[in-house]
């Protein structure tokens, strides 16, 4: 997101890329987070997470800690709708466990 940074606007990035604003703006959430790596490309197999590991960001959703966008990037998550799958597996009693590779 160096162009951002270099005040291009995040609506001028969405024509630029034919990408939609929200994505833009995720993306720089997670740049301004995490740097560079957290825009390299992701590869579903390797984003395996521990049952504990979905369980703390899932109550720090749930105590206030953040939207799901902003638990997402806090947790380099890469998706903020994995946290609110995960959020609703919890509140419908469902083990968060590891799935397998």
């Amino acid at each position: 997101m160096k162009e951002h940074e270099e005040r291009a606007s995040f609506y001028s990035l969405e024509k630029k890329y034919g990408i939609t604003l929200g994505t833009v703006k995720r993306w720089n959430a997670a740049f301004q987070a995490h740097g560079e790596d957290a825009l390299a490309p992701q590869n579903s197999d390797l984003c395996r997470y521990t049952a504990e590991f979905k369980k703390e960001a899932v109550l720090d959703y749930l105590s206030g800690g953040g939207s799901g966008q902003s638990i997402a990037v806090k947790y380099g998550i890469h998706a903020e709708s994995t946290v609110l799958k995960w959020v609703k597996q919890y509140n419908s009693h469902e083990e968060l466990i590891m799935r397998p590779p």
